[in-house]
Parts: structure tokens; C-alpha cells; sequence
């Protein structure tokens, strides 16, 4: 057992070693198998069990290093078809992108001054006509963008960033893990990692655990997580969530829950936010009417008043609630409540 792990080892060092020389590697490669499996008398001779070792070896070192490693579709010598091969990330392609961006001026250059203040560091190692440009475009446009809600959530502790990476990947591969609390909650075993989702400016897990119940974990949370003893779980379970996917509205939706729809009235001035054509506030929000006192009636569907009540009280006392009776009242007694405070 110890002779088998100290060759995979050798193997993966020697894989690691042609990546990082700028080599494409791919699991039908022959010559690459017989420098690896020479002097392994079983699998010498055994084509498809060479060339199963070196994808399994391969697809281990594209998850461990996903935020470098990256595998396309290319066609080589030996086949008619196209393989998946495995390279080191080309700086070069992060700035084919930005000269995409900058040629497209006219529209796009925010999305550099974006990137320039939510993290200079990804424009710090560019080809060098590519960097000046950047610079030169930085420079002419400091004083008109400006941004202050982040496009993501920073995961600053190297430890935030191997979680994320970890479910990503399990989302990618459809697998199970592990998902333990940083303090206070029991942690959830043998996890279907089913989904990231990014709303409200935090990172989510939507993840099936072990009861069948589903969950919204937020990745900040999360202290760790390991493998489970399962593996992998059937695609088809996606289509159980499919409805709840396309139709969520923020971390407050719940899944496999019969919408409620509420019914609302925003009065001046703050009705020309509601008028019909304008920006919704949500993904089922829907023009009705405007009134002839110009308050605009709207609707919003919601699965629990905590999808829909923070944002009602945002807006309060310009906007009120006309249905349903349930909602007004818990509405109602919630600002009662609020009121014994001050």
C-alpha cells in the first residue's frame, strides 16, 4: 500500500513538474503513460488502465488546484477527436479579455475601473502593452466611475478560499460533503452540494442534507468541511430544486414552498420607483395600476414574510400593504414590537 501511494506521489510531482514548464497534458497521451507506468508489470500492457490512472491523477490535480489549473477541448495527432487536456493558466488570457474590454471602450471600460478597486492585484502581472493601456484608461476615467457595493464577496482568510473552492468543486462534480459550522450549530453530514449562489452580497451553499431537507448555507459560516463517505449523487435530483433556482428572489426564499401573493401601494414620492417599465425590486414583482392620487399598485409573490417584510419596511410609511389580511398582521404586530423598544 505504501509502494502504491509513494508512486502516485511520484507521479503527480513529475505531472505537476510539465504543467508548470508550460506543457499540455491529456489522459490518452501514450508516451506520457509508459513514462509514468513503465515499471509497473500490470499495467505495462494494459492501455485503458494506464490511461484511467493518468485522468484520475489529473482531474486530482485540477481540483486541488482549480484557481490555476484549467482543461479545454482540443483536438491532437494521435485521434480524429478532441481531448480534454489539462494547462497551467495563461496570464495571456486574462489579457485577451481586458483587450476585448478595451476595445469596446464606449461601453465597457467600467468593468476595468471595477476590477481596478475591488482588486488591484488581478491587473498587476498583465503583458506589458496590455498593463499600459489599463494604466492610461485608469487614469482618464478615475473621476467618473465610482463604486461602493462590491460585485462579490471577499473571502479574505486562505481558509474562506480553500471552503469556497471545496464546494465549488463538489457542486461541479455533483458530490456530497461534510459542512461544519464555525460555532453554535450542529454541523450538516453527507451534504447534496446542489448550487453556489451569490445574493445580498454573500456566498451561498444550496445544498440537500441528509433528511432530505434543503438548505441555504452561507459560505462565511462554514469553519470547514471534508469528504464525505458518500460520493456522488444522481444529476436528476436537480430537477426537484429546478422551480426554487429560477425563481429566487434572496437568501429569505424557501424551497418547494407555495408562493403567497402579496399585493402593495407606493405613494409619492416614492411611486416613480414603481412605475411600469422601471427596474424591479424583485423577480416576481409586477405593475398593476396607478391610482388617480398617482400611488402605484404592484405585486410580489414570497414564499415566508421574511422574503418580503425588510423590504416593505424599507420604504414605510410611503408604501402600504393591501394584501393578504396575514401578512398585514404579522406586518402589523412586527412594527408593534419594534415600537416597545424605543
Amino acid at each position: 500500500m505504501a509502494t502504491t501511494i509513494n508512486k502516485k506521489i511520484n507521479h503527480i510531482f513529475i505531472l505537476l513538474e510539465k504543467l508548470s514548464l508550460g506543457q499540455e497534458l491529456y489522459a490518452q497521451d501514450e508516451r506520457l503513460q509508459e513514462e509514468l507506468f513503465t515499471d509497473n508489470d500490470e499495467l505495462k500492457d494494459a492501455k485503458q488502465a494506464n490511461e484511467r490512472s493518468l485522468r484520475r491523477y489529473l482531474n486530482d490535480i485540477h481540483t486541488l488546484y482549480s484557481h490555476m489549473i484549467v482543461t479545454e477541448k482540443k483536438p491532437q495527432e494521435f485521434a480524429d477527436r478532441k481531448v480534454t487536456i489539462y494547462r497551467v493558466t495563461d496570464k495571456r488570457d486574462v489579457s485577451d479579455v481586458l483587450k476585448f474590454f478595451l476595445e469596446q471602450k464606449n461601453d465597457l471600460t467600467w468593468v476595468i475601473q471595477m476590477l481596478h478597486e475591488q482588486d488591484p492585484s488581478l491587473l498587476h502581472e498583465l503583458e506589458s502593452d496590455v498593463k499600459s493601456t489599463i494604466e492610461q484608461e485608469l487614469k482618464e476615467d478615475e473621476d467618473i466611475f465610482l463604486f461602493k457595493s462590491k460585485p462579490f464577496e471577499i473571502l479574505d482568510e486562505l481558509e474562506e478560499q480553500k471552503i469556497f473552492t471545496s464546494l465549488k468543486q463538489a457542486v461541479k462534480n455533483h458530490e456530497y460533503r461534510n459542512i461544519y459550522y464555525k460555532a453554535g450549530t450542529p454541523p450538516f453530514l453527507n451534504v447534496k452540494c446542489l448550487k453556489m449562489i451569490y445574493s445580498q452580497n454573500n456566498w451561498y451553499l444550496a445544498g440537500e442534507i441528509e433528511t432530505g431537507e434543503f438548505r441555504l448555507i452561507r459560505i462565511q459560516f462554514v469553519s470547514h468541511t471534508t469528504y464525505s463517505q458518500k460520493s456522488t449523487y444522481q444529476k436528476s435530483i436537480l430537477s426537484k430544486y429546478e422551480e426554487y433556482f429560477s425563481s429566487f428572489q434572496n437568501p429569505m426564499t424557501l424551497a418547494n414552498v407555495s408562493k403567497k401573493h402579496a399585493v402593495l401601494r407606493a405613494y409619492p414620492p416614492i411611486n416613480k420607483y414603481f412605475m411600469e417599465g422601471m427596474k424591479p425590486f424583485f423577480r416576481s414583482q409586477k405593475f398593476i395600476k396607478i391610482n388617480p392620487d398617482l400611488s402605484v399598485e404592484f405585486s410580489i409573490d414570497y414564499t415566508q414574510p421574511l422574503e418580503i417584510l425588510p423590504f416593505i419596511k424599507e420604504w414605510l410609511p410611503n408604501m402600504q400593504l393591501l394584501e393578504p389580511s396575514d401578512l398585514k398582521l404579522y406586518l402589523k404586530n412586527d412594527l408593534e414590537k419594534s415600537l416597545t423598544f424605543l
